[in-house]
């Protein structure tokens, strides 16, 4: 893991979210919990803002980058990675998994939050009876052909989030949404707040309800 990170690696993908989010307050930041198995990679990594939870949340885009960077690699040309506003992962038009953001329950709008924890749950492959192409708008990574290390994809995901971050501390968020837009499907754009100019929901309010989870 590169500097800053510490691993845990748990037991099962599915309890990756809800157990990271019970240890974020005691484990501080870079602390990245993960699981996989046949079906299914998880993982999550505790994030100490500086700023308030209204300006805080927009960590879900190097987040959302940082995922991008290192799945988008494992992937065969044909089957083009992108991103569905805010934090669902599209390949080839299919939802393949997605991203998402937990925050103290007490936490308020305009003070700084203990802690962040980004999330990520990813769909390797199918059940052994499930017949691929029967939920229409859904798939897994090998049902397109990914090239893909769970572990290794864990360790490029901490790299490229490093990357992200350190692009927002040295050249603001502006740089981040630029290149968090070029990913979008459907094309968009973000405002200095971090809501989609195009958009006609708020980003908390996706966020608290991750669409792309309730599709999964």
């Amino acid at each position: 893991m590169p500097p800053g990170f510490r691993a845990f690696g748990l037991d099962r993908a599915a309890d990756v979210f809800a157990r990271a989010r019970r240890l974020a307050g005691t484990h501080g930041a870079g602390s990245l919990f993960w699981a996989a198995d046949a079906e299914s990679l998880a993982l999550a990594v505790v994030l100490e803002p500086e700023v308030p939870l209204v300006a805080a949340r927009r960590a879900i885009y190097p987040g959302m980058l940082a995922l991008f960077d290192a799945l988008a690699p494992a992937a065969p040309p044909e089957r083009p990675v992108r991103i569905g506003w805010p934090a669902a992962i599209l390949v080839d038009g299919g939802l393949a998994g997605g991203g998402r953001l937990a925050w103290p329950d007490d936490a308020a709008e305009q003070s700084v939050p203990a802690w962040l924890l980004f999330g990520v749950a990813l769909r390797l492959a199918w059940p052994e009876d499930f017949e691929p192409g029967q939920v229409r708008g859904r798939t897994a990574l090998a049902e397109e052909g990914f090239d893909l290390v769970p572990a290794a994809l864990v360790e490029g995901f901490a790299r490229h989030l490093l990357f992200h971050t350190d692009a927002w501390a040295s050249r603001g968020f502006a740089a981040v949404a630029r290149a968090y837009a070029r990913l979008l499907e459907p094309p968009g754009r973000l405002d200095a707040a971090g809501e989609l100019v195009q958009g006609t929901s708020a980003l908390a309010a996706r966020l608290l309800s991750p669409d792309w989870l309730e599709a999964a």
